[in-house]
């Protein structure tokens, strides 16, 4: 059976093994295995970029990105912290330049959020203003190119109050009482207005925990990780079998999980199947899913790791995991990239675990299942995590990111904030 592309390797862009998918072949051919139009490939594919853009496979060994023509490794830029990734990720300093709807964000505002994306950033001001930077398919501008540093997004209507952000490979959402505003190539207009209290999505799905509780999910099918028990592609479908309703979720490659409001952690998708599957972990308020493994952080501050384990990504020396077995514990907030995961502790500091190809953990090994400090950093207050890289947000807004495109394995600041 011929092979399923994903959304941006049909894009013809670097993955993580380098390889190159002839564009115009793949893009009819991904057409055909998911049955979607043209338009709805030209939407998904928005977010992928020119045929040069650099994406993630969904499977195979983590090896070193193609770098940067135009970053000098381990630079520091004017004797202030080392040049961020010009590749347009998150802080990158190359190319393009936003339309003349953004403006600057506000310059005596704290910063109370952060969420990064595979090639673009953003911040939540306490007034309720977003700044985002990188790829102006993502922040919502209209110019191509880059943005290299932080602009403030135009589209967030006049009187919606943010309190939280989500960013993923197609988009932002801002979270606030009233739902979420979303802005970029997302994967289904479906999330473009949300009566909202979560989402998260991937480069062909996504899924939200609506003000009802329940799980709605959206786009590609083709691995069941829109939950309703089929393969088929759809605009819009509840998840059955998560009651009382969820409290968070979370979406990654080809499957989705939650954390149901009775603390079960629940996945669907490649790997699980095409309904919701109880993963063993009880007690969850919140929950991060990667590539192959999800986490929980509980209400008692504790974290539990299932699924993949094969670089320490869930924790533990044990395949599979047990999903009974703490982690960690005094943790503040949890989040997962691809093969690694990083906890936010109670105190401000930061621990990391798994694959540590691109330094994600900022250790001097391949890969732990320890969980690892991350050093440099105290006083952080939120965590964002995408692919192979992190991001923290500690006082005087202040965000560091490590992992990769970092620039000589070194941690980077986003200046502008």
């Amino acid at each position: 059976m011929m092979a399923k592309p994903s959304p941006c390797a049909v894009a013809a862009g670097w993955g993580r093994s380098s390889r190159h998918v002839p564009y115009a072949s793949a893009m009819k051919t991904f057409s055909v295995l998911h049955g979607l139009s043209l338009t709805a490939m030209a939407m998904l594919l928005a977010a992928c970029g020119s045929p040069s853009s650099r994406v993630v496979p969904e499977e195979g060994p983590a090896t070193s990105p193609p770098e940067s023509a135009d970053a000098t490794p381990g630079a520091p830029v004017d004797g202030g912290p080392d040049r961020p990734p010009s590749d347009g990720g998150v802080g990158s300093a190359g190319g393009g330049t936003a339309d003349s709807g953004p403006t600057a964000p506000p310059s005596s505002n704290a910063v109370v959020d952060i969420a990064i994306g595979p090639s673009h950033g953003c911040a939540l001001y306490r007034n309720g203003d977003v700044a985002c930077w990188g790829d102006n398919t993502m922040i919502g501008s209209s110019a191509s190119g880059q943005t290299p540093t932080p602009v403030r997004v135009s589209t967030i209507p006049p009187g919606f109050l943010a309190s939280a952000l989500r960013a993923g490979a197609t988009g932002t959402c801002a979270l606030g009482a009233t739902g979420a505003v979303c802005w970029g190539p997302l994967p289904s207009p479906e999330l473009a207005s949300l009566a909202a209290k979560d989402v998260s999505f991937s480069f062909g799905h996504a899924c939200a925990v609506m003000s009802t509780n329940t799980v709605r999910c959206w786009g590609i099918n083709s691995f069941g990780q829109l939950g309703d028990g089929t393969t088929e592609p759809r605009p819009a479908v509840d998840v059955p079998g998560i009651a009382p309703g969820a409290d968070s979720v979370s979406v990654a490659q080809s499957a989705s999980c939650a954390a149901a409001i009775d603390g079960r952690v629940l996945c669907w998708g490649q790997g699980y199947g095409p309904t919701p599957r109880d993963e063993g972990i009880r007690g969850a308020i919140r929950v991060a899913r990667g590539r192959g493994h999800v986490c929980a952080l509980t209400g008692a501050g504790a974290v539990a790791c299932a699924g993949a384990n094969a670089f320490g990504q869930s924790g533990s020396l044990d395949s599979p995991p047990n999903p009974t077995r703490t982690v960690l514990t005094g943790v503040a907030q949890i989040v997962a990239g691809l093969d690694h995961t990083c906890a936010l502790m109670a105190a401000g500091d930061v621990k990391c675990w798994g694959d540590n190809s691109y330094g994600q953990v900022s250790t001097n090994v391949t890969k732990t299942s320890t969980p690892t400090d991350v050093t440099g950093l105290s006083g952080v207050t939120r965590l964002s995590a995408t692919y192979s890289r992190t991001c923290a947000l500690s006082g005087s807004n202040r965000v560091t990111c490590w992992g990769d495109s970092s620039p000589a394995g070194r941690p980077w600041e986003i200046v502008g904030l």
